[in-house]
C-alpha cells in the first residue's frame, strides 16, 4: 500500500455512487478506507427522503469502513463569516441538512429563487416565442 504523508491532500468531487463502490468494492481503489476523509458542504435544501436514505444506506458502510465524515456549512454570506462543522465522525448516524447560511439565503438575497409551482417561466424556452 502506498504512503501518503499527512499533509498531502487532494480535492476530488465524487458521485455518491463512486463512493458506495469504494466502500463495497475494495478493487475500485488504491487506499485504505480508513485514509479517506469525506467532505460535505450542507446546502439547506436537501429533502428529508435524503436525509433518511442517506442515514439507512451510506452512513452505515461508512461508519462501518472508519470513514472520517465532515459536515460544513457556511456561517454567512461572506468567507470571512468561515464556516460551522457540524459533525466531524469516523461513526456518522445523522446527515445534517442545515447550518446557519444556507443556499436559500444567498439565493433569496440575491433575488435568483427559481419558480417551483405553476408555470415554469424561469425554464420557457425563449426560441419559440417570436
Amino acid at each position: 500500500m502506498r504512503q501518503i504523508p499527512a499533509c498531502d491532500t487532494w480535492t476530488v468531487y465524487i458521485t455518491v455512487a463512486i463512493l458506495a463502490r469504494w466502500l463495497t468494492d475494495p478493487s475500485s481503489r488504491d487506499f485504505e478506507l480508513d485514509e479517506l476523509a469525506v467532505v460535505t458542504g450542507m446546502t439547506g435544501q436537501e429533502w428529508p427522503a435524503t436525509r433518511a436514505l442517506v442515514e439507512q444506506n451510506l452512513l452505515p458502510l461508512m461508519a462501518a469502513s472508519n470513514v472520517r465524515y465532515l459536515q460544513i456549512a457556511r456561517r454567512g454570506l461572506h468567507q470571512a463569516d468561515g464556516i460551522d462543522i457540524l459533525s466531524d465522525s469516523r461513526r456518522p448516524e445523522r446527515l445534517h441538512l442545515v447550518g446557519a447560511w444556507t443556499l436559500a439565503h444567498e439565493m433569496f438575497d440575491g433575488g435568483t429563487v427559481p419558480q417551483t409551482a405553476g408555470d415554469r417561466l424561469c425554464s420557457v424556452d425563449c426560441t419559440k416565442c417570436r
